[in-house]
């Protein structure tokens, strides 16, 4: 939970939306989930450090995929 007006309230809200905006990046997301919870069902820093890397793809497509909205908002 974040206070009111963290900046990652706005990450984490842009990462969902792009998610729901690119379903095959979702897929591949929950995918990845999937298989990394099966191969270490009782360690969650296995699973945690597993989806590090792609986490960290998606969240920088996904804050350039919001700004380029807001650009395009913006430009209207």
């Amino acid at each position: 939970m974040y206070a009111a007006g963290n900046i990652n309230v706005a990450h984490h809200l842009n990462f969902k939306t792009y998610l729901i905006n690119h379903p095959e990046e979702a897929k591949a997301y929950g995918e990845l989930k999937i298989h990394l919870a099966k191969q270490s069902p009782d360690d969650v820093h296995i699973y945690q450090n597993g989806k590090e890397a792609f986490c960290n793809e998606l969240m920088s497509k996904a804050m350039k995929w919001a700004s380029e909205r807001e650009d395009n908002k913006d430009g209207q």
